[in-house]
């Protein structure tokens, strides 16, 4: 298909570096959370507040260390959880963590990270967690692992209330978007299908299989049409109309292994891509075509867009690079 570059319309408006390199990057998507970026790096869990100021030029963004969660293990993915202040964290050591925010605590800033208290710990996986979400009410929390399984947990409490057996190493997981319908969750696995699962429904029959043929890096649910899913692998990155097939209607090949990718939650056909060597946003086209608005050099292992703002982040080695769209 032919790629056209479309005139640049974002540009980077911020950097952060950090001495270790980052494992996941993600903003909060509650009121409370939606201005923090939750970013892990070795074994702590860094807040940073995203400020921004007005200029001559036009808005200056900058991220603001906030928060430290120290950890005793290497945090390799996070979670923000819908409603609360409130993060999920996976560890090395197999572990299933959550910590809320304490909102009376007066501490010194050389004790930031006992603001944030450990609300419990569980392992219930036995080989490397590669996933964990919360589901979009903030009372189900998913995880997944090399172990081939998906447990379902109570988000309150770490008990766990149901394991799906399914046969291979689990990628992603990754709850529906809509309050109406959070019970639904889809998994991806390292055979290159994404799966639809309704919990709590008394079976563990998918609703639904999509189908890439490739092992997956990352898959997103568009927030603004529940019907688009997107996935991306090391070749390609693909949207399924889950209303039309379980086919890709589009797709684009990658020039290196793919690594993350995400919808914009503000506009209807941008993407964000992570591959090995570049990062990139692009816009869908009526054609099926797509448009490249941004390419910026360096493995992009993950990409998060803010839920109200025209900013996302890509995480490239220990650097965190702000783009305003």
């Amino acid at each position: 298909k032919t790629v056209t570059l479309a005139t640049l319309t974002m540009v980077c408006v911020g950097q952060e570096t950090l001495t270790l390199p980052v494992q996941a990057a993600e903003f909060g998507s509650a009121l409370v959370s939606a201005n923090l970026l939750a970013i892990a790096a070795g074994n702590d869990v860094i807040l940073y507040e995203l400020t921004s100021t007005s200029t001559e030029t036009g808005k200056k963004y900058s991220l603001v260390e906030r928060d430290c969660i120290v950890c005793d293990a290497v945090i390799t993915r996070l979670s923000w959880s819908p409603l609360e202040n409130a993060i999920c964290a996976a560890g090395e050591d197999i572990s299933l963590r959550r910590f809320d925010f304490e909102f009376n605590v007066k501490l010194s800033s050389t004790n930031k990270q006992r603001r944030w208290s450990e609300t419990f710990r569980v392992y219930e996986h036995t080989q490397s967690i590669n996933d964990c979400r919360f589901n979009s009410n903030g009372e189900l929390l998913a995880s997944c692992s090399d172990d081939c399984t998906v447990c379902i947990h109570n988000a309150r409490t770490g008990s766990l209330l149901s394991t799906y057996d399914l046969l291979h190493p689990i990628s992603r997981v990754l709850w529906h978007i809509s309050k109406d319908e959070s019970n639904r969750f889809l998994v991806a696995d390292t055979r290159g299908r994404t799966r639809i699962y309704a919990h709590n429904v008394g079976n563990t029959t998918p609703i639904m299989s999509l189908f890439t043929r490739d092992a997956l890096s990352d898959i997103h649910w568009h927030l603004l049409d529940d019907s688009r899913i997107v996935t991306i692998t090391d070749s390609k990155w693909c949207v399924f109309n889950t209303q039309v097939s379980s086919l890709p209607q589009i797709h684009g090949m990658l020039e290196t292994p793919g690594r993350s990718i995400a919808w914009s939650p503000r506009e209807v056909d941008v993407l964000a891509v992570g591959m090995l060597d570049r990062f990139k946003i692009i816009r869908l086209t009526e054609d099926d075509n797509h448009d490249v608005l941004l390419e910026e050099r360096g493995e992009a292992s993950n990409v998060t867009f803010h839920i109200s703002m025209n900013i996302c982040v890509a995480s490239m080695g220990s650097c965190i690079l702000l783009f305003d769209y």
